[in-house]
């Protein structure tokens, strides 16, 4: 075995994990050690992470639940934190890029192997004669819908041929990607520690994977989606993919309010029923609404999948209330009072831009409802994440191993989650990542125990099994009465 654990993946949950793995594994067996890598597409770790948050990083949410676990690991890795009136967690220092760079010294203080410029092209259970799964070109390539995604195909999720007997590891093909040529290389500022520029195509080999590539937003930041097609080849459902916590496209020429900003009231409409409503700032642009009001319900439009693109979408509808603290009534006497003016009442574009009505009553109403016809959203390079992907239901909770294929594991924004905006999106990557690293790490240990059916690791301490799992509640248990504390 090249690995005893393989992370796919080098964003937030990847991190997270491959640091969560080895400080475990050290807690339980400090004279053992895993060997653990971790695979990045681009030229240094955490890349999107170093953009999120405008470039301040919001690292989670007062509001979401288990914040204790998460809490305590950016405790161990010295990740000061502060919470806004909002509730938004960020970095005291609100410096993303701090938080990519003192994560990634975190997993090489830990011997973890980092390979950058490493892009994942074929996995195969250890052992599998049947051709590799792959995430190119070729026959091996998933089925793709209208913008690309990999689609569910009936009776899918069961156990496939590609995905029984995986206990046995599996055999990863890496292709060596960026600009820089030569052969092994270091991180930038990484001293020489454990990082490794990889030339080529190579093969690894490992006893446990995680994959936690990302979805398809902000492909620039290497996450295109590669990873649904390595899962869905493995055996597992991938739900239908769509960009979401993105701005959304209307019919109505919206070149006159370019560059307004205002609060509101923004309710969905679908079949002009209401669905859901939020309040913010609205921002207009030449063809879209955006704000994090809009990119909230983005999330909510859900599209008939028997129905053409522009139908589907044209069953919604926003409807904003530019005086939501006054009533249809209080409106109305208002303009009466102001002779119809809405000077100092709207801002002076949009003023120009809805249609005058002489009767303050119709005028009032305009005001409370103006509605818009929606027509689509932006696309993948303007979405904050990704909706859809692997079948939660297909992932056990507590471990987030595979159900399907053992050894099998998932993080992050690969799995069918997408919360609002906030710091939801990037505390479940967290989560994940957590769960999924102590998780590796039992097994790995558990699998490597003399007299447990698995090779021992290169300096691994006499132990069996059972004494292993002893270790490991003891530390559970440690964990837990800090975090209570």
């Amino acid at each position: 075995m090249d690995f005893d654990i393989l992370i796919a993946g080098g964003g937030a949950s990847g991190l997270a994990a491959a640091i969560s793995a080895a400080r475990f594994a050290k807690s339980v067996s400090p004279a053992r050690s895993l060997r653990i890598g971790l695979l990045e597409k681009k030229e240094i770790p955490g890349k999107k992470l170093s953009a999120t948050g405008n470039g301040r990083c919001n690292l989670s949410n007062a509001a979401c639940g288990d914040r204790e676990t998460v809490d305590r690991f950016f405790s161990s890795v010295g990740l000061v934190t502060r919470i806004d009136e909002a509730g938004r967690m960020y970095p005291y220092g609100e410096e993303a890029g701090e938080v990519s760079a003192l994560l990634t010294e975190t997993a090489l203080s830990y011997d973890v192997k980092i390979m950058i410029n490493c892009q994942v092209t074929q996995i195969r259970p250890a052992g599998e004669a049947r051709p590799p799964v792959s995430s190119g070109a070729g026959e091996s390539r998933p089925q793709t819908g209208a913008e690309g995604e990999p689609l569910p195909q009936s009776g899918q999720g069961g156990k496939t041929p590609a995905a029984c007997g995986a206990s046995g590891g599996f055999i990863v093909e890496i292709n060596r990607i960026g600009s820089r040529d030569g052969g092994e290389g270091d991180l930038p500022g990484t001293k020489g520690r454990h990082s490794d520029q990889t030339a080529g195509s190579r093969h690894l080999r490992c006893r446990i994977l995680l994959l936690s590539m990302g979805g398809k937003s902000y492909s620039v930041f290497g996450t295109s989606g590669d990873g649904y097609g390595l899962a869905r080849r493995l055996g597992h459902s991938v739900t239908r993919l769509a960009p979401s916590l993105v701005p959304i496209q209307v019919s109505e020429d919206l070149k006159g309010l370019a560059g307004v900003r205002t609060k509101a009231d923004v309710t969905l409409l679908h079949l002009g029923k209401p669905v859901a409503r939020e309040t913010g700032e609205v921002q207009f642009n030449k063809d879209c609404l955006s704000g994090i009001c809009i990119m909230n319900l983005s999330r909510l439009l859900v599209l008939n999948p028997g129905k053409p693109f522009a139908e589907a979408f044209g069953e919604y509808g926003l409807q904003l209330d530019l005086l939501p603290e006054f009533s249809r009534e209080e409106a109305a006497e208002i303009l009466r009072q102001k002779g119809g003016s809405l000077q100092t009442l709207v801002k002076k574009k949009l003023a120009a831009w809805i249609e005058a009505a002489p009767d303050p009553a119709v005028m009032a109403d305009r005001l409370k409802s103006l509605t818009f016809s929606v027509c689509g959203t932006k696309g993948w390079n303007d979405a904050q994440v990704t909706r859809g992907g692997v079948t939660l239901e297909e992932v056990d909770p507590d471990t987030m191993e595979s159900k399907l294929v053992p050894g099998l594991y998932f993080a992050g924004e690969i799995l069918n989650y997408d919360g609002p905006c906030g710091g939801f999106n990037l505390h479940f990557a967290w989560d994940s990542g957590i769960r999924a690293g102590k998780a590796m790490a039992a097994a790995a240990l558990a699998a490597g125990a003399p007299g447990n059916g698995g090779p021992a690791a290169e300096g691994a301490a006499p132990g069996t099994a059972s004494e292993i799992k002893e270790k490991q509640q003891d530390v559970s248990n440690s964990s837990n009465q800090a975090g209570s504390r």
